[in-house]
C-alpha cells in the first residue's frame, strides 16, 4: 500500500512522523481495521483513573522504564499491568512500525459508550511532554465511525491508485 506517513490528530497535537516515507501505509491501514474489529475490547480496569498523566507514566514506566517488579501501579503489580496493556491492546501507537518514531505514545480505553484517548510525547530526557498530553474521551459510535470512514477513504483512493499504475 506504499509508502506515506499516518498522523493522528487530538485536541490540536498531531502525533506521528511527517514524512513521505516515514512508513508503509500498510501497517497504519491494518492497524486502524484491528481496532474496528476489537470494538469494545479494549479494556482496563483503571481506565477512569481522573488523571491521565498518572495512567501515562504508569505506561511508559512499565513498558520503557525501570520499575520494581513488586510495585503496585494503580493498584496492580506490574507484571498484571502489563498483562492488561498487551492482552487487551490498549496501546494503538507505536504499533511496531515506523508511523510514530517521533517517541508519540496513543493508548485507548473503551469505556462502555465512550472511549478514552490518552495521548502523549516522550522528550529527549525520557520524560513525558506535558504539553502533549492530551486526555480525551468521545462517543463510542462516533470514534469508530472516523475509524471507518478512514478506512474506506483510504482503501478507495488505494484502489484507484492500483489500477492508475497497472494501465502505465
Amino acid at each position: 500500500m506504499g509508502l506515506g506517513f499516518f498522523l493522528v490528530h487530538l485536541e490540536g497535537c498531531s502525533y506521528g512522523v511527517v514524512k513521505p516515507d516515514a512508513t508503509l501505509l500498510a501497517c497504519s491501514f491494518d492497524a486502524v481495521l484491528n481496532r474496528l474489529v476489537k470494538r469494545g475490547t479494549h479494556l482496563a480496569n483503571f481506565s477512569n483513573e481522573s488523571n491521565g498523566l498518572l495512567i501515562a507514566q504508569t505506561f511508559y514506566d512499565v513498558i520503557y522504564g525501570d520499575v520494581c517488579d513488586k510495585e503496585l501501579l494503580l493498584g496492580l503489580s506490574v507484571c498484571e499491568f502489563h498483562n492488561i496493556i498487551s492482552q487487551n491492546e490498549i496501546q494503538w501507537a507505536p504499533d511496531g512500525d515506523a508511523a510514530f518514531d517521533d517517541s508519540s505514545y496513543i493508548l485507548q480505553f473503551d469505556l462502555e459508550n465512550k472511549v478514552r484517548l490518552i495521548s502523549f510525547k516522550v522528550n529527549e530526557s525520557r520524560e513525558i511532554s506535558r504539553d502533549s498530553l492530551r486526555d480525551y474521551s468521545l462517543n463510542a459510535d462516533d470514534y469508530y465511525e472516523v475509524l471507518k470512514e478512514w478506512s474506506s477513504a483510504f482503501y478507495a483512493e488505494w484502489e484507484i491508485q492500483s489500477k492508475i499504475l497497472n494501465r502505465v
